[in-house]
């Protein structure tokens, strides 16, 4: 009965269906499983990245549009300055890659393709439920769906049909780019033979920064100012995002929790030269 319900929940659902069409219970069971850890979660790596320009980002099989690994999908990290300035990196994307000793057969160079001879070379098995009218076509356990075993496997893969590879790509950030800006890397996912590969689609976001929230193109940071300020005035500088000491007067009252806003004092506007959005002091 367990392992109807199993069955079950794998194959009424389209994402878990998808996974064990083309991988099995090996994908199910998470070997394929992305498994991303933040290359810039540690402030040491955050150095390191821009000293280097380089990020290493691990990933593995993940469920897309059957015959397909899907598309994989990540969120990166950067110092808001780099939305200011533009910035750009590589990274490093650790990847299974068809062995290019065997072509992704997984067999020797002299070695057979024999018939699997728990499929007779389907790639296919019938699983029935004892006690229930049940009967389930599944990918073969033994060929792992392919149909096909080696009489002996290749040295290079071990039979697997893949190795480990890493592919870079260059992640441009231009001044002004809006939080959360997709960059897609066509067919760079994992690869499996028979599939086509998925892509790898890289989100960046801006760190939190002590001084300053992003609104959109505008910056904000935040002032206390003394009462007697609040009633006569004030004059002080802020150092701005990029280093340069702004600075604010007010000749006005302030009311509590009023807002000053500085036009040209924001981030860029993408794509817009020389345009900026406010700074905006609370």
């Amino acid at each position: 009965f367990e392992s109807m319900t199993e069955a079950y929940k794998i194959l009424n659902d389209p994402d878990t269906k998808r996974v064990y069409e083309v991988q099995g219970m090996r994908g199910i069971k998470g070997k394929y499983k992305p498994k991303f850890e933040d290359p810039l979660k540690d402030p040491v790596n955050i150095e390191m990245a821009f000293k280097t320009g380089s990020l290493k980002i691990d990933f593995g099989f993940k469920e897309g549009q059957q015959k397909s690994t899907g598309n994989v999908h990540h969120n990166i990290k950067i110092p808001m300055i780099g939305f200011y300035t533009g910035f750009h990196m590589d990274v490093g994307i650790v990847r299974g890659e068809i062995c290019p000793h065997c072509n992704g057969s997984g067999a020797a160079e002299n070695a057979e393709l024999l018939s699997c001879p728990d499929c007779k070379g389907t790639g296919k098995q019938s699983k029935t439920f004892t006690g229930y009218e049940t009967t389930l076509v599944v990918n073969c356990k033994n060929c792992e769906g392919s149909g096909k075993l080696a009489s002996e496997p290749c040295p290079r893969c071990k039979g697997k049909r893949t190795i480990d590879g890493k592919v870079t790509v260059t992640v441009n950030i231009e001044p002004g780019m809006l939080e959360g800006h997709a960059f897609t890397f066509k067919e760079h996912a994992e690869q499996i033979p028979g599939v086509t590969s998925g892509d790898v689609v890289l989100h960046i976001y801006s760190e939190e920064h002590p001084d300053f929230e992003r609104e959109g193109h505008d910056l904000v940071t935040w002032q206390n100012i003394s009462l007697m300020e609040a009633l006569l005035g004030f004059q002080r500088e802020i150092k701005h995002l990029d280093g340069r000491m702004i600075k604010i007067e007010r000749n006005e009252v302030t009311k509590p929790g009023q807002s000053h806003e500085v036009l040209g004092m924001g981030m860029p506007i993408y794509q817009k030269p020389g345009e900026f959005g406010k700074l905006i002091i609370k």
